[in-house]
């Protein structure tokens, strides 16, 4: 029970004071201002000898890529992607190899200072705290707000793992975000 109550602290711990608008562009041209924003990490749990399965979130206004860390306010983040071949099961039972966008660069641009990451999930630390009982597996790193007509959005920017894609499509992919 200890372990769980310490787990729900750290997920808890959602930003207190609403960020000013984003501005999210995509592939194909196209631009979504989305309003009461937050960066939301998704990643499955799970207890040591099991499969992690529980799905849960850490949102905050903050990128967080491998061990590095950037406030958002202030930030342009640039996703490059690169195209590789993936293999699924088909409805006829036989595989089919696809080529699929995967983000391979992102561009962090923070006062006129550029850092050049790869996508890596987040820490063990910043998801689940001091909790090592628990098998942990990010799956995706997600914008999520609200139009200026007040409908919410959930944006995907980045996959950490194969049990998830973002941005299949060009009126789907992420290119650049803008925080204020």
């Amino acid at each position: 029970m200890i372990v769980i109550s310490a787990l729900l602290a750290v997920l808890a711990a959602a930003p207190a004071e609403p960020a000013a608008p984003v501005t999210i562009h995509f592939a194909d041209g196209s631009q979504v201002p989305l309003l009461d924003w937050v960066l939301s990490y998704e990643f499955l749990s799970g207890k040591p000898g099991a499969l992690p399965s529980n799905s849960l979130r850490r949102d905050v206004h903050e990128l967080r890529l491998g061990g590095k860390s950037w406030p958002a306010q202030g930030t342009r983040l640039e996703i490059q992607y690169e195209t590789v071949v993936r293999e699924r099961d088909g409805n006829d039972g036989q595989v089919v190899k696809e080529q699929v966008p995967r983000a391979s660069t992102i561009l962090v641009v923070r006062g006129g200072k550029t850092s050049k990451v790869k996508p890596q999930s987040p820490d063990r630390k910043f998801l689940v705290g001091d909790e090592k009982s628990l098998n942990i597996l990010a799956r995706t790193l997600d914008l999520r707000g609200h139009t200026l007509t007040g409908t919410k959005r959930e944006v995907c920017l980045l996959t950490f793992s194969e049990l998830a894609d973002c941005g299949a499509t060009e009126d789907s992919r992420v290119v650049k975000v803008d925080f204020p």
